[in-house]
């Protein structure tokens, strides 16, 4: 099951995943890494998030199947106000346990 395969059932939402993400496009300099902060803040989602030397804005996550899957939609379409994400890679998907049995840090840090 891919972490955008969001189902109703308690035990899928309970379930805990990671991923990598990088989003291109115009992302430097239009407060992205504020608002990915703010964004995974909101859903609960916890990891890093920084600028690159080439231009992009990467980072780890982790969460709630729910939550990553609306993470990510978020990066892919959203972001900061002033910024134009042309594209979103999503990497090293995987499930980490559950939230009754993994314990992850609990905020999204930026660097």
């Amino acid at each position: 099951m891919s972490v955008d395969e969001v189902t109703e059932s308690p035990s899928i939402t309970m379930l805990l995943v990671s991923f990598h993400f990088v989003v291109h496009g115009k992302v430097q300099h239009v407060s992205m890494r504020a608002y990915t902060k703010k964004q995974a803040d909101k859903l609960g989602i916890n990891g890093w998030v920084k600028n690159t030397a080439d231009g992009t804005v990467e980072g780890d996550a982790s969460g709630t199947v729910e939550a990553c899957a609306k993470f990510k939609r978020w990066l892919q379409t959203r972001g900061s106000p002033r910024a134009v994400i042309t594209k979103a890679e999503f990497t090293e998907e995987r499930h980490i346990g559950t939230d009754t049995e993994t314990h992850v840090d609990d905020a999204m840090h930026v660097t």
